[in-house]
């Protein structure tokens, strides 16, 4: 999830806080970040959220922002497809048979290129499509048979979540990526 705000001419950094209560008054998340923005990968689907933001300058913490809420819906994947996310922002992908491609996707988030990378050889009729939160593919490529890593294209999409799909030997992998601007 990506949360942003204007920019503050005068803040050499923001402090951010997100928590599933609007007081702030349990499980708050805090970070601090010198961009406009944050990545938060920590959220359940299905929770409401509250968020809020400071500029800082220095030590010094300015007011806070007006409490902003969001909640994540459930992204339906079809039945028993699910990807877990990796430290360093590499994905692990798993088929509907449970069992892990040696797929890595890097970096993610991404701002102009994504690298898929597998340990096992593409066959001739794989694929990658990439569909954005309406459901709508929105890049669609093939890989060349033989390939064990394949560079696409994102920085002309807008910024936002999106649902990738490689197809290899039969088998289809998903996972999420984020592209940021």
């Amino acid at each position: 999830m990506r949360l942003s705000w204007r920019l503050c001419e005068d803040a050499t950094s923001y402090r951010v806080q997100l928590s599933p209560s609007p007081r702030f008054d349990a499980d708050v998340l805090e970070s601090e970040t010198v961009q406009p923005w944050v990545v938060e990968h920590r959220c359940a689907a299905g929770k409401r959220y509250y968020w809020r933001v400071c500029a800082k300058r220095g030590s010094q913490d300015g007011p806070w922002s007006q409490i902003q809420r969001f909640q994540l819906m459930p992204l339906h994947i079809p039945s028993r497809e699910r990807e877990t996310a990796e430290p360093g922002g590499r994905v692990q992908f798993f088929s509907s048979q449970h069992d892990a491609l040696p797929l890595t996707l890097t970096p993610n988030p991404a701002a102009d290129q994504l690298t898929i990378t597998s340990s096992e050889e593409f066959d001739p009729s794989s694929s990658i499509v990439l569909y954005n939160l309406q459901g709508r593919s929105v890049l669609e490529q093939s890989i060349r048979s033989g390939e064990r890593s394949v560079t696409i294209a994102v920085g002309h999409l807008p910024q936002g979540s999106y649902t990738l799909h490689v197809v290899s030997r039969g088998r289809r992998w998903i996972g999420t990526v984020e592209l940021l601007r």
